[in-house]
């Protein structure tokens, strides 16, 4: 953060520049926590810029508390976003804000526009991930697809596809960023919070916004395309909910179509509804939409997380080891794959269960050749390596992010070309490396090794290993 806040201030004008000046550099920032938790690290940031904001508000007197609360409380309205698949855990970074803001007389600041209930890593990051149409992986048999029906899909898809590369504007001219999205988003932000009008008033507006913002014909777009890889693949009558035909599955055919506004293969209303209900019971979260503004200025200017690290792809054994003894203790795989099936039609926990095992389509998602994770997307593909890219994606170009990830990303053979790739761009800061020895962590094992990665614009990064306390930097 703080380098940042340097050079933003030296754009600024410098010593010279004015009072206003600075503090529009300042309040200007966009700081993100792509899987926020309760919002530790933002609410750290929020202070670091708040200290700065007063020390220029305040000129030649001292700071006071009051002033740097009103510091405070202006820069997690304007600066501070966070993201989370937790909806609890949003609520409680709203709440850490809330009370660290607090100001006499003022109601509570609206945050609801800034911290969006989401998977980070499943949706679409930049618009332009459209324009090469929907991958041939979205479409492989998983679980108790109709291996028909999927196989039809394919044709029709690679069809479309190669149709595509014969035309390959036929896409991209259509999916450039909406600035009426922008300007409206641009317009609630300015919006006054003194008093609880005031905010009913933004939060009705914001509410209005996202529905659009879910909706809009990029929205259905960016849905369909995401779609492809989370539905199922069954003919109609088939399945536990109320099925699909297989024409509600899209394809690029689809995509393409509704792009262009072309008549011919044009998504029905029962495929756009069914590709929204998919995407909203997944929590898909589409960056360029939800956030017009951000990207519209190029990125997140600063993005800090402690991502997860679980592994994506679901081993059965492991899986249903605490939830489901019966399935993990059975006698081979025949055996286990029957009871996994069988929890597709059993009780309502059951079918949440077998859910919860199908990330598989998540997985065909990453991995798709040409995807939306060409660097990470391989092999055994842990969570926090794909994070890693996705802050690559959404960060400004003048940008600088702080991540806590296992050392395994810059020496694993999975993440080699997303390493290369921040290095030969000169992207890599810095990276510390720890091991647990001491241990720092008395819950992880000491042979553990996990690092410090810092993301930004640098010459000359720094490197450091083996370290086993902080003070050793």
């Amino acid at each position: 953060v703080d380098p940042l806040v340097k050079q933003r201030l030296a754009a600024a004008g410098g010593p010279q520049s004015s009072a206003a000046d600075k503090e529009k550099a300042i309040l200007s920032m966009s700081v993100l926590d792509v899987a926020c938790g309760s919002g530790h690290f933002l609410l750290a940031a929020a202070r670091r810029l708040a200290e700065r904001l007063a020390e220029i508000r305040a000129g030649d007197e001292a700071v006071s508390s009051a002033l740097y609360r009103e510091a405070l409380r202006d820069v997690v309205s304007n600066c501070i976003y966070g993201v989370d698949l937790n909806p609890m855990a949003l609520e409680l970074a709203k709440i850490a804000l809330w009370i660290e803001t607090l100001v006499p007389g003022q109601p509570l600041g609206f945050l609801d526009s800034h911290f969006v209930c989401g998977n980070s890593i499943l949706g679409i990051a930049r618009l332009k991930q459209l324009d090469g149409g929907i991958q041939a992986e979205a479409f492989e048999v998983v679980g108790n697809d109709d291996a028909a029906v999927a196989k039809a899909l394919k044709a029709e898809n690679a069809a479309a596809l190669k149709d595509l590369k014969k035309n390959p504007h036929a896409v991209s001219l259509f999916t450039q960023p909406d600035n009426s999205l922008a300007e409206k988003r641009a317009a609630i932000e300015a919006m006054p919070t003194s008093t609880i009008a005031e905010i009913e008033a933004k939060t009705a507006a914001w509410e209005s916004f996202y529905a659009e913002a879910r909706s809009n014909r990029l929205a259905q777009a960016a849905d369909l395309y995401t779609a492809a890889f989370l539905m199922e693949k069954k003919r109609l009558g088939q399945g536990s909910v109320a099925p699909e035909p297989p024409s509600v599955v899209p394809t690029t055919a689809n995509l393409r179509a509704l792009l262009g506004g072309e008549a011919l293969n044009a998504p029905s209303s029962a495929m756009l509804d069914a590709a929204s209900a998919t995407c909203r019971e997944a929590n898909v979260l589409h960056w360029p939409l939800v956030f017009p503004t951000v990207f519209g200025r190029g990125g997140f200017d600063v993005i800090l997380t402690n991502p997860p690290w679980d592994r994506i792809k679901v081993q059965a054994k492991e899986f249903f080891a605490t939830r489901y003894p019966d399935i993990s203790e059975a006698q081979n795989a025949s055996k286990r794959n029957k009871l996994i099936a069988q929890l597709e039609h059993g009780s309502i926990a059951e079918q949440k269960l077998f859910a919860d095992f199908m990330s598989e389509r998540t997985s065909a998602f990453v991995h798709a050749e040409g995807g939306h994770y060409p660097l990470t997307g391989i092999g055994d593909v842990n969570l926090y390596a794909l994070f890693s890219e996705l802050v690559l994606q959404i960060l400004a170009p003048d940008g600088r992010a702080g991540l806590v990830v296992p050392t395994g990303i810059c020496t694993d053979n999975s993440t080699k070309d997303f390493f290369a790739e921040i290095v030969s761009k000169k992207r890599l800061e810095y990276i510390y490396d720890f091991e647990n020895k001491l241990p720092l962590f008395p819950s992880v094992h000491r042979m553990y090794k996990f690092a410090l990665l810092s993301i930004g614009n640098s010459e000359h990064p720094d490197l450091a290993f083996f370290m086993t306390h902080p003070r050793q930097l």
